[in-house]
């Protein structure tokens, strides 16, 4: 399989599981313990994670967790402020909101963490695609205003004929 299709696939496969996760997390009924339905949710992650690890075990598991205890702690780290954030961004805002998500979540891990740390490569056609991205990002919030203004417009409230505005 050439790697971009290997990645696509990838990519799909995990759209399609924040797709779910999304859902979850907007039709949740946890505002009197958000963290509790965190937790939860990451307990069934977990359980899942680990009936798959049965299908490819690690060969030395005191080795495979000395070697990884220090990269697992950053992306448990990492995976409790994004369980956390993508709860808000769901519940209070709602699923439209993911592309603010995109759009930062290029900045922070495509261009700092890729291209600043890790030093991965970089070619005009990724910046161009970022750069797109960012346009996509100007009308959605462009968007969000129009509604909240065509939102306000419609409950704000109006003078009774023959009165004068206030």
């Amino acid at each position: 399989m050439p790697p971009l299709v290997g990645a696509f696939l990838a990519a799909l496969l995990a759209a399609i599981g924040n797709a779910i996760f999304t859902y979850g997390n907007k039709t949740a009924r946890a505002e009197d313990s958000p963290f509790g339905f965190v937790l939860l949710t990451f307990l069934i992650s977990a359980a899942a994670m680990a009936a798959l690890m049965a299908f490819q075990p690690p060969r030395d598991p005191v080795s495979f967790t000395k070697v990884n205890m220090g990269p697992a702690l950053w992306a448990g780290i990492g995976t409790a402020i994004t369980y956390v954030g993508f709860y808000i961004l769901y519940s209070k805002f709602g699923a439209s909101f993911y592309v603010l998500y995109g759009m930062l979540a290029m900045l922070t891990t495509s261009i700092f963490l890729a291209i600043v740390i890790l030093k991965e490569r970089f070619n005009w056609s990724i910046g161009v695609s970022i750069g797109l991205a960012g346009v996509a990002l100007g009308f959605f919030l462009y968007g969000q205003l129009m509604n909240q203004r065509a939102a306000e417009a419609l409950t704000a409230p109006t003078a009774l004929a023959g009165e004068p505005p206030a």
